[in-house]
């Protein structure tokens, strides 16, 4: 399937289309430019049929007043709503079709402050928000999930993560613990993939 004119990427699964969507200042950003580089990294591992980790670095030309990342289903009219799912130190969704199940992940506030790449100014932002306010800045969708960043300057980069994996719906433990291996692994696929 073509990518949406809106969309940075997508990727074709056995239950539909997923998108990854960047929006900077109200503007769509369709492909790498000079404010942010995709890197969409497949992960092959044999317990599940795919994973795949979107990493986005940013960029900052200039500052950024508004930053939305979606990572979302292209029709979320097949799938239905997705259901929070508990990861230590990620926010994470699942979705449950009649034959496959994915789970969509992040990192959560606590983790992404905690990590060495950031820019001072959004560590201090970060730090205004505690668990109890994670929603602020990772919102759950019924159609996926979108992180929401603002007053970001300029030349600070800093990079966000989604991760999805999904399988036939008779292997849900498969999707379990694929997942959560990657999520507490997904530095060292960022670090092969470099």
């Amino acid at each position: 399937m073509a990518t949406p004119s809106n969309s940075l990427y997508t990727l074709n699964t056995p239950m539909g289309d997923w998108q990854l969507i960047l929006r900077i200042d109200g503007q769509d950003i369709i492909k790498d430019d000079a404010r942010c580089v995709l890197n969409a990294i497949k992960i092959h591992n044999s317990q599940v049929e795919g994973a795949i980790l979107f990493s986005i670095q940013i960029h900052p030309i200039e500052s950024i007043q508004q930053l939305q990342a979606h990572c979302r289903w292209g029709s979320e009219s097949m799938v239905g709503r997705g259901r929070p799912e508990s990861y230590p130190g990620k926010n994470a969704l699942r979705w449950n079709t009649p034959t496959h199940s994915y789970v969509l992940a992040t990192e959560d506030v606590e983790t992404f402050k905690r990590r060495s790449d950031l820019p001072l100014t959004l560590i201090q932002q970060l730090e205004e928000i505690g668990p109890e306010l994670d929603h602020l800045i990772f919102v759950h969708r019924d159609d996926g999930m979108t992180i929401r960043l603002s007053e970001m300057k300029s030349k600070e980069p800093f990079q966000l993560l989604f991760m999805l994996v999904w399988d036939s719906l008779h292997e849900v433990k498969n999707v379990d613990h694929c997942s959560t291996l990657i999520l507490e692994n997904w530095n060292v696929y960022l670090t092969e993939s470099a």
